[in-house]
């Protein structure tokens, strides 16, 4: 042979060695020297033939309705962190698709990948893997070139953390074993939703061949067309190319960010169906599980979302931050954005004691930012919105007594909720009785349209009643 492969053994003592592009393999055991003159036992168990050449494989079941990712340049940065994921075992030869992902110290170069959990489901499946980076053409639909001459990561991979379909979003966090090659991309990500309608694209290994990019846009009716959560997953619509079997595990990466917001599932797009959707894990959901590994070494503990803070009281801000000393700036953020500084040189003791003022605007948009003055890359905001407020309370504004409300009619719920956090539920209530849920949850915006049924006995006593979700005692 003209290549020397290394086996990494696995759990359970069995090993399956890296792809080897030859018709001929010799087996070689190495034993310690304490072990010479002492039974040893191998056996070759199994092996996987790949009977095509890897320039064939599966290129003849790819679609032709596919984007050249080396047509369109100005992604090749992002391009450069994605690959070919090859998985050797008793199933055979699997193909699936994942994204080197960066975590959040600047001066470390962890290789994790990202991938879907029905391409990676355990430790004995991660530790059989091998990883294909610039499977890809050097010019815009040049000549792809042969899987065994591109860099490749053998050895497998830890993997991390992980959640199944049914239980979560599909996803996979693994750490490789082997080095990356030089030139590769750590990608960014985002851990907050992404709204429906934003631009969005896929950069992916349709059947096992080379890279193709897909462009398109979120669209969160998608998940419900296939009975599941749209809180676990995002759906897309495709306006350019598709994907297929082999792209699962690719990345969603947001077109104004150029960050990962997901991992495919599935779906059922294709060349023959391109107005066929398909369906990615959500990463914002991935996030608080695998956050010890790609999370920030300075990290807001409190508040982190859903809190209430009281005007004119004294709040404890809580933070870690591991192994790091100086100070920290602490500022109040609203709707995302800087709002007031609370503190621009505070011990980074890992708490700070804040009198909340009393003319802050009530508002549950609120979030905190902590920063190290020492390094400003070691940064990170509460992971949800807090509430500011006097007091919490909700005022019905309209309907508020006087109103003839014709049935079949459509009318306008308005009311305000200064700091009550999350959605509410309206019902309408008849001698403070209630009879109707008008609407279950909605957003805490101050204004709902609801038709009244026609099904309503007229008459007087009516009332609307709205509560807060997350605070029932706040009606």
């Amino acid at each position: 042979p003209t290549e020397r492969y290394a086996v990494t053994p696995i759990d359970g003592g069995d090993a399956w060695s890296p792809t080897c592009f030859s018709e001929r393999v010799a087996v070689e055991c190495a034993v310690p020297p304490e072990a010479v003159g002492q039974p040893v036992e191998l056996a070759v168990a199994q092996t996987v033939y790949v009977y095509a050449g890897p320039g064939e494989w599966n290129w003849e079941k790819v679609g032709n309705c596919h984007t050249d990712v080396t047509c369109r340049p100005e992604w090749a940065d992002l391009a450069a962190g994605v690959a070919g994921i090859g998985s050797v075992g008793s199933a055979g030869f699997l193909w699936c698709t994942g994204s080197l992902v960066a975590d959040s110290d600047p001066q470390t170069s962890i290789p994790y990948f990202l991938t879907a959990n029905h391409c990676v489901k355990n430790q004995s499946e991660a530790s059989s893997l091998e990883v294909y980076w610039m499977y890809q053409t050097t010019e815009c639909n040049g000549t792809p070139p042969n899987p065994r001459n591109v860099p490749r990561t053998t050895g497998g991979a830890d993997y991390l953390a992980g959640s199944t379909f049914s239980s979560g979003n599909d996803f996979a966090l693994l750490r490789l074993r082997g080095a990356v090659p030089g030139g590769v991309t750590f990608l960014g990500w985002d851990s907050f939703a992404t709204p429906t309608g934003r631009p969005a694209l896929g950069i992916h290994h349709p059947d096992g061949s080379f890279k193709r990019i897909s462009f398109g846009g979120i669209d969160q009716s998608v998940p419900l067309l296939f009975g599941i959560s749209a809180d676990r997953y995002y759906g897309v619509y495709w306006s350019e190319g598709v994907t297929e079997p082999g792209s699962s595990g690719s990345p969603l990466i947001d077109a104004t960010t150029r960050h990962i917001i997901g991992q495919l599932y599935g779906g059922t797009s294709a060349c023959n169906k391109p107005d066929g959707p398909d369906v990615y894990g959500r990463f914002d959901k991935t996030y608080p599980v695998v956050r010890d590994y790609l999370g920030p070494r300075l990290r807001v503990e409190r508040p982190n979302g859903g809190e209430f803070f009281r005007q004119g009281t004294t709040q404890t801000i809580e933070w870690t931050s591991a192994g790091e000393g100086g100070t920290v700036r602490i500022q109040l953020l609203k709707r995302g954005g800087p709002f007031a500084d609370i503190a621009s040189d505070a011990p980074n003791s890992g708490s700070y004691h804040w009198p909340v003022p009393d003319k802050l605007p009530e508002a549950a948009d609120y979030r905190i930012r902590i920063t190290s003055n020492a390094d400003a890359t070691l940064t990170d905001d509460s992971d949800g919105d807090f509430s500011i407020a006097s007091e919490l309370r909700v005022t019905v504004l309209t309907p508020n007594g006087g109103e003839n409300w014709p049935l079949g009619s459509r009318q306008s719920i308005a009311w305000t909720a200064p700091g009550v956090p999350g959605n509410v539920g309206i019902e309408l209530l008849r001698n403070d009785a209630a009879t109707l849920t008008i609407v279950e949850s909605t957003a805490n915006d101050g204004i709902h349209t609801w038709t009244l049924p026609e099904s309503l006995t007229p008459g007087d006593g009516y009332a609307v009643r709205i509560t807060a979700l997350q605070l029932p005692d706040v009606s």
